[in-house]
């Protein structure tokens, strides 16, 4: 085999398990999300048997910022999860050009196919967690506003609401722009030397 496109080769397996490796990752930080969401509701539901309410109010703003870090968190990871993507993507458009044929599919026609496509189980989920977030952050907003009387945390909330969105928006682009950025730099072609 080639050299070139055993060092390829080689790349692409390192870059494909750190990909699974930041996929654990968003997963553990989606879960802790919901579990500190459902206590969030679970301890405004009970707000007047477990302590006062100005306490609560402190324990769910407490609260609702970790789980603005955590968005925040799961978006970053995400983002850096899209930028190898997008670098697999090119290390096997480069190994199929250089040997001819369609060789390695995975990340170029069975992903974007069949798991990130819009009838994808991955795609939903996306969509499903991402109306969770607006709902809890909604909630939220409604318990500050209307239940606590504080619309200046009502108005933080809604803030990193749109931040949230405006920053998972901006890390969508980081596959492409990593795909062109990496098929323009990934040279097979030998270096001729300048003697």
């Amino acid at each position: 085999m080639d050299p070139k496109i055993e060092i390829l080769c080689r790349e692409r397996d390192k870059m494909r398990d750190e990909s699974i490796a930041l996929g654990q990752r968003i997963h553990r930080t989606i879960i802790l999300f919901f579990t500190i969401a459902i206590a969030i509701v679970g301890l405004t539901f009970q707000e007047n048997t477990l302590m006062g309410i100005k306490n609560l109010e402190v324990i769910v703003f407490s609260l609702s910022q970790i789980e603005f870090i955590l968005v925040i968190l799961c978006i970053v990871i995400i983002s850096n999860q899209h930028v190898h993507a997008g670098y697999l993507q090119a290390i096997e458009t480069k190994i199929n050009a250089e040997l001819g044929s369609e060789l390695l599919i995975w990340e170029n026609l069975i992903t974007p196919r069949f798991l990130a496509g819009r009838k994808s189980a991955f795609f939903l989920g996306t969509v499903c967690f991402s109306l969770s977030l607006a709902f809890i952050f909604f909630y939220m907003m409604y318990l500050f506003a209307f239940r606590y009387g504080n619309y200046i945390i009502s108005l933080i909330l809604l803030i990193e609401l749109v931040l949230s969105f405006l920053l998972a928006r901006k890390q969508n682009a980081e596959q492409n722009n990593t795909y062109r950025y990496a098929i323009e730099k990934i040279n097979l072609e030998r270096r001729k030397n300048n003697v």
